[in-house]
């Protein structure tokens, strides 16, 4: 159904102005006629909610997704409501779309919503997206999203983004740690008292398993002088 263009033009402009009230009265004459707040659009894809993100006016865009709109309207060139709102900085209008089920998805990936947010030093959108899971794992335009921060000099959104891809690089490094068996803990030392005169040292490195099974003959000699002094081994008689 084609929408008229003066009814479209009233809810344009009251998303722009930032007018809930003139909102609410235009979305109350579409339902009276049966069109969709969803196909208010022009020919480029725009709709109602991205102006009203674009110009950050948060009531008119809850009104909006309260009557229908839909969170993901893309424009012809991809670009979502979230997109409008990155851009812009308006990180009221980003919550509610996000909690809205707005998708971090765009055409060209989440790396476009950081870069809308980085390239205008928006620090607030950029904390919330990367909360939400947003990625800046491949180049939008040219650039990754921290390198438009650095390139622009918002040095604040620059260590946000640094940061993030620090703790990604890290991550897989953490996961096959945890893979690997648990260290045993210490067990307390079982000093051995020299049975022959000749040996002097004291054994203070074999764990309290039992000597008999600690020192296998072919081990003996490890912790004796004498291998004869092992447990169970025979001992020499002594010289009067």
């Amino acid at each position: 159904m084609d929408v008229d263009v003066s009814k479209r033009g009233a809810l344009w402009n009251a998303c722009a102005r930032g007018d809930a009230e003139a909102v609410k009265s235009v979305i109350a004459e579409l339902r009276v006629e049966g069109i969709l707040v969803n196909q208010c659009v022009d020919r480029t894809g725009t709709g109602a909610a991205h102006l009203a993100a674009q110009y950050g006016h948060t009531e008119c865009l809850q009104l909006l997704l309260d009557a229908g709109a839909d969170p993901d309207k893309r424009r012809n060139d991809g670009f979502t409501p979230l997109c409008s709102a990155c851009n812009g900085g308006h990180k009221e209008c980003a919550e509610v779309l996000i909690r809205a089920g707005a998708s971090l998805e765009t055409a060209a990936g989440t790396c476009a919503l950081l870069v809308g947010a980085a390239r205008g030093g928006h620090v607030a959108c950029v904390v919330l997206l990367l909360e939400a899971g947003a990625s800046d794992e491949r180049p939008y335009e040219g650039k990754s999203a921290l390198e438009w921060a650095q390139e622009r000099g918002h040095m604040e959104v620059g260590r946000l983004l640094d940061a993030a891809a620090s703790r990604k690089r890290d991550r897989p490094a953490a996961a096959a740690e945890a893979l690997l068996p648990t260290k045993r803990a210490a067990l307390p030392p079982l000093v051995v008292k020299a049975t022959h005169a000749d040996d002097t040292r004291r054994l203070s490195l074999l764990p309290s398993v039992g000597l008999e099974t600690v020192l296998a003959p072919q081990l003996a000699e490890l912790f004796f002088a004498d291998p004869r002094l092992a447990p169970g081994a025979s001992r020499p008689p002594q010289q009067p």
